[in-house]
């Protein structure tokens, strides 16, 4: 329903992945922008292949650099990861909320129109550059996902995603979205119906 084509690979090894990665790095990029979706078990090396290989994230990116991938050069490269990134869990902090008034947003939102204007009269890129990574938790720590409706960051990002994409949101509010939804969301790591991933 965005109009992307969309291919699926499931139960993929180490060698499958690495070697699926390089092949949709060599495609000829003639779309918008490159979406890679990767949902699995991982640690704070990366994630896994069926095989227990690790696939680092330098496996994950390096093949869609500039230097690697000259069509997609200029373009944004979107990668959502669901994956554990360690073995702790995530304990829970009251907050008080800090919002913008109207006065200051404005002055964020000119910055912004500065800092874009400037990029746009450069005529070199980092061969990094346009990677927008999406993780469904931080380095050190588990990911939880329900045995039935599953992994709450990729559940959230559907959700958002036809939510919001009507009406025109663009990636990084839809993320500030997902956060929001899935920060709200707690549980017994240990509890019957969750499972870290």
């Amino acid at each position: 329903w965005l109009g992307f084509t969309v291919d699926v690979h499931e139960d993929q090894s180490g060698d499958q992945m690495r070697k699926l990665l390089k092949t949709y790095s060599q495609n000829d990029h003639n779309g918008d922008c490159f979406v890679c979706c990767i949902l699995s078990h991982g640690s704070s090396d990366g994630v896994y292949g069926t095989d227990g290989a690790i696939i680092s994230k330098d496996d994950i990116f390096g093949p869609f650099s500039g230097n690697s991938c000259p069509s997609l050069i200029s373009k944004p490269k979107v990668f959502f990861i669901q994956a554990c990134r360690g073995k702790e869990s995530q304990p829970l902090v009251t907050v008080q909320s800090d919002s913008y008034n109207d006065e200051e947003m404005e002055v964020e939102a000119e910055m912004e129109e500065e800092a874009e204007m400037d990029a746009d009269q450069m005529a070199t890129l980092p061969a990094d550059s346009d990677f927008l990574v999406a993780r469904s938790t931080v380095k050190g720590y588990v990911s939880l996902r329900e045995t039935i409706s599953g992994s709450w960051f990729i559940q959230s990002l559907c959700q958002q995603l036809r939510n919001h994409c009507p009406m025109g949101e663009d990636v990084l509010n839809i993320l500030l979205h997902v956060n929001n939804d899935v920060s709200q969301k707690s549980a017994r790591v240990r509890a019957i119906g969750f499972v870290k991933q």
